[in-house]
Protein backbone atom coordinates (compact mmCIF):
# COMPACT_ATOMS: atom_id res chain seq x y z
CA UNK A 1 0.00 0.00 0.00
CA UNK A 2 1.40 3.42 -0.92
CA UNK A 3 1.81 6.43 1.35
CA UNK A 4 -0.16 9.11 0.39
CA UNK A 5 1.94 12.31 0.36
CA UNK A 6 1.11 14.96 2.37
CA UNK A 7 -1.10 18.23 1.39
CA UNK A 8 1.26 20.78 0.33
CA UNK A 9 1.19 23.92 3.63
CA UNK A 10 3.13 27.29 4.74
CA UNK A 11 5.58 24.44 6.35
CA UNK A 12 6.42 22.28 3.85
CA UNK A 13 5.92 24.47 0.32
CA UNK A 14 9.72 24.97 -0.80
CA UNK A 15 9.84 20.97 -0.14
CA UNK A 16 7.02 20.57 -2.30
CA UNK A 17 8.04 23.42 -4.42
CA UNK A 18 11.53 21.95 -5.36
CA UNK A 19 9.77 18.70 -5.55
CA UNK A 20 7.61 19.70 -8.44
CA UNK A 21 10.43 21.51 -10.88
CA UNK A 22 12.32 18.04 -10.38
CA UNK A 23 9.07 16.60 -11.39
CA UNK A 24 8.62 18.40 -14.28
CA UNK A 25 12.09 18.03 -15.61
CA UNK A 26 12.34 13.98 -14.95
CA UNK A 27 8.72 12.89 -13.40
CA UNK A 28 10.44 9.64 -12.62
CA UNK A 29 13.02 11.16 -10.60
CA UNK A 30 10.51 11.83 -7.52
CA UNK A 31 8.66 9.23 -5.33
CA UNK A 32 6.24 7.18 -6.65
CA UNK A 33 3.47 8.94 -4.70
CA UNK A 34 4.42 12.22 -5.37
CA UNK A 35 4.00 11.63 -9.02
CA UNK A 36 0.73 10.21 -8.59
CA UNK A 37 -0.19 13.56 -6.83
CA UNK A 38 1.47 15.69 -9.06
CA UNK A 39 -0.34 13.74 -11.78
CA UNK A 40 -3.82 13.90 -10.03
CA UNK A 41 -3.26 17.71 -9.46
CA UNK A 42 -2.13 18.25 -13.20
CA UNK A 43 -5.31 16.93 -14.83
CA UNK A 44 -6.86 19.68 -13.19
CA UNK A 45 -4.57 22.19 -13.83
CA UNK A 46 -6.50 24.74 -16.53
CA UNK A 47 -2.52 25.65 -17.55
CA UNK A 48 -1.68 22.00 -18.09
CA UNK A 49 1.87 21.42 -19.81
CA UNK A 50 2.03 25.55 -19.98
CA UNK A 51 3.64 24.96 -16.13
CA UNK A 52 6.65 27.03 -15.69
CA UNK A 53 9.77 26.31 -13.74
CA UNK A 54 10.20 30.00 -13.02
CA UNK A 55 7.97 33.26 -12.45
CA UNK A 56 5.46 34.26 -15.06
CA UNK A 57 6.64 38.21 -14.56
CA UNK A 58 9.93 40.09 -15.35
CA UNK A 59 11.45 40.35 -11.78
CA UNK A 60 12.53 44.08 -10.94
CA UNK A 61 15.40 45.21 -8.36
CA UNK A 62 17.22 48.12 -8.22
CA UNK A 63 19.53 47.78 -11.07
CA UNK A 64 16.48 46.76 -13.25
CA UNK A 65 13.37 48.44 -11.69
CA UNK A 66 10.06 47.82 -13.34
CA UNK A 67 8.96 50.69 -15.72
CA UNK A 68 6.42 53.65 -14.44
CA UNK A 69 2.70 52.78 -14.67
CA UNK A 70 1.93 56.28 -16.30
CA UNK A 71 4.20 55.91 -19.24
CA UNK A 72 7.11 58.60 -17.89
CA UNK A 73 9.26 58.68 -14.70
CA UNK A 74 7.75 61.52 -13.36
CA UNK A 75 11.78 62.94 -12.17
CA UNK A 76 12.94 66.77 -14.54
CA UNK A 77 16.38 66.90 -15.63
CA UNK A 78 17.21 70.32 -14.67
CA UNK A 79 20.53 72.08 -15.37
CA UNK A 80 22.39 74.81 -14.14
CA UNK A 81 24.00 76.32 -16.56
CA UNK A 82 25.41 79.79 -14.23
Amino acid sequence: MTESPPTPNPHNLAFVEALYAEYLRNPAAVPANWRAYFEHSAAGDRFGSLSRLGPSFRPSSIFNPPPPRDGHSGRRLTVDIN
